[in-house]
């Protein structure tokens, strides 16, 4: 239930204009690499300098790696990038992989997601969208996986304090009831397991330490209805793409995707603090209907129109960003019996589901490792 596309990066210039076009190759590494630089997936409607830019850059950022805390934008200025170049492809592909600005953003993420993807295996760089929802394609068969391997789920039961690592308490029907159980195990942003550690009185744990030093960003997503002329012109627009800087225009919105008739307008790495303050929504919207009457040629006023803003979207992947040590990668939280997994442990990954995902098979071997001990096997 899911479609697979070419990686297309394209940058929208004014109305229907898309001026540069780039086609990443899908085939494995190495052919991926050669194909997508100076084969027949290079970029296209890019100057000669952006390319020998781009043909300096990745290969030194892939395989010689900065060891350092240097962020994006340093790098980018060390590697004398063309800004005009930045604007089109760095920026937005920091603040929508990482969802940190270039001028925050640890380098080693960046190098890090793109080495995964160029030189992944075939298909590395397809994107992947869900027909249906999240939910649909994506939770829903994994709960069916699971309980066809005999897992009982309990959903509906929030987790309220951990009394012990094999007890549990929860509200179940608006109720409290203590759960024994034989381990817990946390998938959970580190901001939430900080409320849950302070409830269970917990807090004297180095991993809450680190947690708490964790910063986040924000994530506002626009979802518009255009008028009809507008929507006709978007049937022949990528699915998504990123909106290019415009003289005189702010760039609040940095990619946009469209499903069917609606168009969703992406703000990502933006500070929450910034958000609360009075004065923030209002000049947010209007910078944004400038972009989009820039961009798109409506008035965005006159749309329906949904903003979403999650707060705590994900987490920054600054250069102060805490990255977990060796045994805390491993699943462990300094307490006995209690695990963790989440996409803060993926050392070098930004806040992704691949990142949790990769996260999730290790502290599931850690437990089992853990639960197969031969102290924890009963006496004959």
């Amino acid at each position: 239930n899911w479609q697979e596309e070419v990686l297309h990066w394209t940058g929208l210039g004014e109305g229907t204009d898309f001026p540069r076009s780039w086609k990443v190759s899908s085939a494995a590494f190495p052919l991926r690499l050669v194909q997508s630089l100076v084969g027949a997936s290079a970029p296209k409607g890019w100057p000669l300098g952006w390319r020998i830019a781009l043909l300096r850059a990745l290969p030194d950022m892939i395989w010689q790696p900065s060891q350092g805390q240097e962020t994006v934008g340093a790098w980018l200025r060390r590697k004398a990038m063309p800004s005009a170049m930045a604007d089109h492809f760095w920026q937005p592909l920091t603040e929508g992989a990482l969802n940190t600005g270039i001028e925050e953003a640890d380098l080693r993420f960046l190098t890090q997601v793109l080495s995964d993807s160029l030189c992944g295996p075939q298909s590395a760089t397809a994107v992947l969208t869900p027909l249906n929802n999240l939910s649909i394609d994506g939770v829903d068969p994994i709960i069916q996986r699971l309980e066809a391997g005999g897992v009982h789920l309990l959903p509906g039961r929030r987790l309220t304090r951990i009394r012990s690592a094999r007890e549990i308490e929860v509200i179940e029907k608006g109720e409290p009831k203590t759960i024994s159980v034989d381990a817990v195990v946390l998938a959970m942003p580190a901001n939430i397991c900080c409320g849950l550690w302070a409830d269970s009185g917990l807090e004297g744990a180095a991993v809450f330490r680190r947690w708490q030093a964790i910063k986040y960003r924000a994530i506002t997503t626009i979802w518009v209805l255009p008028p009809k002329q507008v929507q006709d012109r978007l049937r022949q627009f990528p699915s998504w793409f990123v909106l290019d800087a415009l003289p005189g225009i702010d760039r609040p919105v940095q990619a946009a995707v469209i499903r069917g008739q609606v168009l969703a307008l992406v703000i990502s790495a933006q500070h929450a603090d910034h958000l609360r303050e009075p004065s923030a929504r209002p000049s947010l919207e209007e910078r944004v209907s400038r972009q989009v009457q820039a961009h798109f040629g409506f008035d965005l006023s006159a749309c329906p129109q949904k903003w979403i803003t999650e707060q705590e979207a994900t987490w920054a992947a600054d250069t102060t960003h805490p990255w977990p040590d060796d045994r805390e990668a491993l699943g462990f939280t300094d307490l006995p019996g209690l695990f963790r997994a989440a996409d803060d442990l993926e050392a070098g990954l930004p806040a992704t589901i691949e990142s949790a995902v990769r996260s999730g098979r290790r502290t599931a071997q850690t437990l089992i490792e853990t639960l197969r001990r031969p102290e924890r096997q009963p006496a004959d």
